[in-house]
């Protein structure tokens, strides 16, 4: 059921008639949780915003992991219909998982979460209030999934490095932003060892040791780092950068050159675009998906593109724009 008072129904008010005039319906999702706070904030500004920007709107509070998931499928959701992630990539991953296969159905997102990957790259400019206007006036893009075994992923899925990073930036409860992934680098690098994966059908295929593995439909991860610095969301090819691993002294400054996607000239790393290739690990295996740490079971894995499968909202204006194959 709805958070009391989050249900809400836009027709039930006047709209601001200077306001954008959708033709669609809308659903909004909140994380209370994200962004230390943010989350709640913004639920607080788009019960006042959304009856007066939308005909008909609904907005709903997450009151658990999977609540998302469950309502939505739960909802029918014609073509037209946008929904909206308020929160971090984890919110956006499990409201993208949900609208997989629902033809015409629109994702937009609020960035109020600690890194918004996913709302960067979309161009949102970072308020709530400018960001659901940037969606109610924005362009549908097309945007490829990845697959890794079983579940999916939106954006990237690290091993080694960039998941410990991850891991390590998540128990930091203090930092937000860019400096709670920076504490990530710096915790993850001391306490670095490299893994080893094997890779079948890569230019770089064998059994391999890495520092760090990061495949991605996004070009831009673990809150800003341009890792996959090539990728594009529409091109139906996943991203692989790797980095052999080499010891830990060389890895900060080559961290820096990451941030700015400056990597990739260094002869240890080895970046690849390619539809699909089979991954295997020696045990269950710590991986970050969208950012949410969980365990890759031990054995081969498929990893595969599923191509234009979303249809993700980029701000109005934003360089993504110009020349990209707009979805019907």
């Amino acid at each position: 059921h709805p958070h009391p008072g989050a249900g809400l129904n836009a027709s039930d008010h006047a709209p601001d008639p200077a306001a954008t005039d959708p033709a669609n319906r809308v659903i909004a999702i909140v994380n209370p949780t994200a962004g230390r706070g943010l989350g709640r904030k913004a639920f607080v500004q788009l019960r006042e915003l959304l009856p007066r920007q939308c005909d008909d709107s609904e907005l709903y509070l997450s009151h658990e992991p999977g609540f998302a998931r469950d309502l939505l499928q739960g909802l029918p959701l014609p073509p037209g219909t946008t929904v909206i992630a308020a929160g971090g990539d984890g919110t956006v991953h499990e409201v993208a998982s949900a609208l997989l296969g629902r033809d015409g159905v629109r994702l937009g997102v609020i960035s109020v979460g600690t890194g918004n990957d996913v709302a960067a790259q979309l161009g949102m400019p970072g308020s709530v209030p400018e960001d659901l206007r940037a969606i109610l006036n924005g362009v549908a893009l097309p945007w490829d999934v990845g697959v890794l075994g079983s579940p999916h992923f939106f954006n990237s899925v690290g091993f080694a490095l960039s998941a410990d990073t991850c891991w390590w930036s998540h128990q930091t409860t203090r930092l937000r932003g860019f400096l709670r992934y920076a504490s990530g680098v710096g915790r993850a690098w001391w306490h670095y060892h490299p893994a080893v994966v094997g890779l079948d059908g890569t230019h770089w295929s064998g059994r391999r040791r890495i520092a760090y593995l990061e495949i991605a439909v996004g070009n831009r991860v673990g809150g800003g780092y341009r890792v996959p610095a090539r990728a594009v969301v529409d091109d139906g090819l996943l991203d692989v950068c790797a980095l052999e691993g080499i010891s830990r002294w060389p890895l900060l400054p080559l961290a820096a050159k990451a941030r700015a996607g400056r990597h990739l000239g260094h002869p240890a790393v080895h970046y690849e675009q390619i539809a699909s290739f089979r991954l295997s690990v020696d045990h269950p295996t710590r991986i970050h998906v969208d950012g949410e740490i969980t365990e890759l079971p031990q054995g081969e894995h498929s990893v595969k593109v599923k191509p234009r499968a979303l249809s993700l909202i980029v701000a109005p204006g934003h360089p993504r724009t110009q020349g990209a194959r707009a979805v019907p």
